[in-house]
């Protein structure tokens, strides 16, 4: 059986085959095997991000092309594969990228388009092997493809490990190092490697933990970036992302320490437990102040940020001492060109 498998599709093009597809693959495989396009992604969630991550626990992806899939347009009446953003450019590309199979599914009589009309970034589209699906022969062509996929998770699971190539990078934004470490990701996604960033506090923890929990499924072999800095050790967002890290690795030392990539800028002081106090006197007032104000004026006086640091540094008093000695136990290397080597080493 296919470990997962994700349905492409467009709407206007193929949403009533879609949906047979949809539930045939229920019927063969299960719910938690299949995923079907944007109303599978939660509400509030970076669509891309998620599309992408999704992608990459797939072992299949199931391109459905019908008649109007190459030139759909929008409501601009601009071509859709022509935007870098629209979802199934983003589906098919990423899978592309990393040489998951992608399938295509070519409905009534449609042909897999000419590389001419594809963006670059789905030209290798135009030579893979497609399976034709009529109205008439719907069921007769489902079977065949079943009987492929059920033959995926062997070839998976023979294949050797991914080369590294998606990368988790944790750091505070507002850091002066930031130009410097977006130039790094954009030149290092035209190589196409594949970076996620944690910028939206919308979605505290929830990528790292998903991307971690990749690592430990073997679907991707990752790594975890951090630049530490003051404000990162005062941050609610970055230090729930470190101790998310630290609660994963403290139970799976020999598989986490190998994929942290960490630099602590020179001004950050760890390496005694009277420099690291600091930072523990800083969430213990943190959270002094809070629950003064949650005390006399209860949880409903706290705004969105406040209520995730109040939760936060309730956690982080009592973690804080073992996830800064787990930070001195990670290799640093002394410099950033050196850090940026060991990123990609």
């Amino acid at each position: 059986m296919p470990r997962k498998v994700f349905i492409s599709y467009r709407r206007e093009d193929s949403a009533g085959y879609a949906g047979r597809l949809h539930d045939r693959l229920l019927q063969e495989f299960g719910d938690t095997v299949v995923f079907i396009d944007v109303d599978s992604i939660p509400l509030g969630i970076d669509f891309v991000k998620r599309l992408t991550m999704e992608v990459a626990n797939c072992n299949a992806l199931l391109a459905m092309i019908g008649p109007r899939w190459i030139n759909a347009r929008d409501k601009k009446k601009k071509r859709r594969l022509d935007n870098p953003r629209d979802p199934v450019r983003i589906e098919i590309s990423a899978a592309l990228q990393r040489d998951i199979p992608v399938i295509p599914i070519l409905l009534e009589g449609t042909e897999v388009p000419d590389k001419d009309l594809l963006p670059r970034n789905l030209k290798p589209l135009a030579v893979r092997n497609g399976l034709n699906v009529d109205h008439a022969s719907f069921h007769a062509d489902l079977g065949r493809l079943v009987r492929e996929l059920r033959g995926l998770d062997a070839e998976d699971r023979a294949k050797p490990a991914p080369t590294i190539s998606e990368y988790y990078v944790s750091c505070d934004w507002t850091e002066e190092r930031q130009a410097e470490i977006n130039w790094l990701i954009s030149r290092e996604e035209e190589n196409g490697k594949v970076f996620f960033r944690a910028e939206d506090a919308n979605r505290i923890g929830n990528n790292l933990a998903i991307f971690m929990d990749r690592i430990v499924k073997g679907t991707v072999n990752g790594r975890v970036c951090i630049v530490l800095s003051q404000q990162y050790l005062k941050s609610p967002y970055c230090m729930n992302e470190l101790s998310t890290l630290w609660r994963n690795a403290r139970g799976k030392p020999e598989l986490y320490f190998d994929k942290i990539r960490m630099f602590v800028l020179p001004i950050v002081k760890l390496a005694t437990s009277s420099a690291r106090i600091k930072y523990f006197n800083y969430w213990r007032t943190r959270l002094d102040e809070l629950e003064v104000v949650v005390g006399a004026h209860g949880q409903s006086m706290l705004s969105e940020k406040d209520y995730i640091e109040f939760s936060l540094a309730s956690q982080l008093v009592s973690e804080i001492p073992e996830i800064l000695a787990f930070v001195q136990d990670v290799l640093h290397p002394r410099s950033f060109a050196d850090y940026v080597n060991h990123m990609f080493d």
